[in-house]
C-alpha cells in the first residue's frame, strides 16, 4: 500500500500583510526617499530669494566702491581721470550689450524686442553709462557708444527676415549671462557715489547736515524723513535701470516681495559704505 502525498498549500499573504508598515517593496521606497530628498531640498530655494549677485553687489558698494571713490579723490559723476571706473563701466556695456543680443536656452524668441520696456531700459541705461565711461577714460566717446548701438540695431534688424542676417538671438547659457551682467550691475556703486559726490560734496556732509538740523532744530526732522525718502526713490531708480532691469533680461523673475529684499539689501550695503566714507572724513 502506497502513501500518497499530500500536496502543501502555502498561506498567501494577505492584503494587510502586504501593506503593513515595513514590508514596502524597494521601488516604493526608493520612490519615497526621492520625494522627501526633492522637498528638502526645495525648501532652502523658496525660503532665500537672494542670489550671489546679490551679495556680490551689496559688498561691492558696501567696501569696493567706497575704497575706489576715495582711491580716485572723490569727486562728481563726470568728473575725468578715473580709470577704474572708466574701465569698469565699458566692460559693464559690453557685458550688457551681449547679454541684450542673446538668450539662455529655455528663453523665448521676442518678436519685437525693442518695442518692449525692458530691453529699451536696458538700451537706454547702457548708453548713459558708456557715455560716463569714455568721460573718465578720456576716449572718443563713440568707443563707448558703439556696443549700445550694435546691440540696437541687432535687436531691430533681425525680426524683420532678412537674408543673410540671424534671424534670432544667438544661445547662450544661462550661467555664462548672469556673469556677464554683473560688472554692468557693479556700476551702481561708482555712479551712486559719484552723484552723492556731485551733489553733496561728499557723504560725510550728508551725515553732518542731517545730524545738525536734528540736533538743533527738531521740527525739521518730517523735513529730513521726507528728504531720506526721496534719496531712497532716487537709488531705486538707478538700481531699476542698472540692476533690476538687466537682470531681468537675463533671467525674467516676477515677486515684488523678492525685489523689495534685494533692494533692502544692496540699500543696506550702501549706507553702510557712505558711513565708512563718513567716518574716513570724506
Amino acid at each position: 500500500m502506497t502513501r500518497e502525498r499530500i500536496p502543501q498549500i502555502e498561506p498567501k499573504a494577505s492584503a494587510s500583510s502586504a501593506t503593513r508598515p515595513g514590508r514596502a517593496s524597494s521601488s516604493t521606497i526608493s520612490t519615497r526617499i526621492a520625494t522627501l530628498h526633492s522637498a528638502v531640498v526645495a525648501v532652502p530655494r523658496a525660503a532665500s530669494p537672494l542670489q550671489l549677485e546679490d551679495w556680490i553687489l551689496a559688498a561691492w558698494v558696501a567696501l569696493a566702491a567706497p575704497a575706489l571713490f576715495q582711491a580716485q579723490g572723490g569727486g562728481g559723476l563726470l568728473a575725468p581721470s578715473r580709470p577704474i571706473d572708466g574701465l569698469l563701466w565699458l566692460v559693464g556695456v559690453v557685458g550688457a550689450a551681449v547679454c541684450l543680443v542673446t538668450r539662455s536656452p529655455d528663453q523665448e524668441i521676442p518678436a519685437r524686442p525693442l518695442t518692449t520696456g525692458i530691453p529699451s531700459m536696458v538700451a537706454f541705461g547702457m548708453f548713459l553709462v558708456g557715455v560716463g565711461a569714455c568721460m573718465a577714460l578720456g576716449i572718443p566717446t563713440w568707443v563707448g557708444v558703439a556696443p549700445t548701438v550694435a546691440a540696437a540695431g541687432f535687436m531691430f534688424v533681425y525680426p524683420m527676415q532678412l537674408p543673410g542676417i540671424p534671424t534670432e538671438p544667438p544661445v547662450l547659457k544661462d550661467g555664462t549671462r548672469r556673469a556677464l551682467v554683473v560688472p554692468y550691475c557693479l556700476t551702481t556703486g561708482s555712479i551712486l557715489y559719484g552723484a552723492i559726490g556731485a551733489i553733496f560734496g561728499s557723504p560725510n556732509l550728508i551725515r553732518q547736515v542731517f545730524i545738525s538740523v536734528a540736533g538743533s532744530t527738531p521740527a525739521f526732522i518730517p523735513v529730513l524723513i521726507v528728504s531720506g525718502m526721496g534719496m531712497v526713490a532716487g537709488v531705486a531708480m538707478v538700481y531699476a535701470v542698472l540692476v533690476y532691469y538687466p537682470r531681468q533680461i537675463v533671467r525674467p523673475e516676477t515677486g515684488r516681495i523678492l525685489w523689495i529684499a534685494r533692494f533692502a539689501v544692496f540699500l543696506i550695503g550702501l549706507v553702510f559704505g557712505m558711513g565708512i566714507l563718513s567716518a574716513l572724513g570724506m
